[in-house]
């Protein structure tokens, strides 16, 4: 016959079986699954981070020199140039940086890019249903503007391709002088959007 002490601890180990083992597999199994989720959130924040930039970021007022013209960076939300492309009728403001508010009222420019006539990766985003919906027609050999009070850039589009939101390589610094635009695709009004449209052009000649 078993005494108290005896059935407590056989109590005690049933007890560990029937619910500290399950629960222990359990934890196990949704780290294994939160794990592969947390990094696809992270990627998919990296790329869509730039669309929906935080407008409370500051930009240092730093001068440089642009086609032996003093320059300043322009401020968040401030308009500082013109985008044109003639074959798609389209024409819109670009404003510095890609929050939420610069986005409705034209272009946004991702302030980690440069500046036309800088002589790098100019990097442009708009919204798919509003501002950047004529780039669903756009074709290779298009010629794009981009108009400020220092000149007129004209570029040439030279590729168009279809990546995912995790592509950061859009936004990579280039030798050459280049405007890459994006947006989300497909070009719909609503429903999800699970990839990126880039028009990629290379600087013909300035104004």
């Amino acid at each position: 016959m078993k005494t108290k002490k005896e059935k407590r601890r056989y109590f005690l180990k049933k007890l560990g079986i029937t619910l500290v083992i399950p629960l222990f597999l359990m934890v196990i199994g949704a780290t294994m699954m939160l794990v592969p989720l947390w990094g696809m959130i992270g990627q998919a924040m990296t790329f869509s981070s730039l669309i929906f930039y935080d407008p409370n970021v500051e930009v240092a007022q730093t001068e440089f020199m642009i086609n032996n013209q003093s320059m300043y960076l322009p401020k968040i939300g401030d308009p500082f140039a013109t985008l044109s492309i003639p074959s798609v009728n389209l024409e819109v403001p670009i404003l510095q940086g890609e929050g939420n508010a610069q986005l409705r009222e034209g272009v946004g420019h991702y302030v980690g890019s440069l500046l036309p006539g800088e002589g790098g990766n100019v990097v442009l985003s708009g919204h798919r249903e509003t501002a950047f919906y004529p780039l669903k027609d756009v074709t290779l050999g298009d010629r794009v503007f981009v108009q400020t009070d220092y000149g007129t850039y004209e570029y040439q589009v030279s590729d168009i391709y279809i990546t995912t939101p995790d592509d950061v390589t859009p936004t990579v610094p280039t030798e050459e002088e280049r405007l890459t635009m994006y947006t989300c695709y497909p070009f719909i009004k609503w429903g999800a959007t699970p990839e990126r449209y880039i028009v990629v052009a290379d600087l013909v000649q300035i104004k």
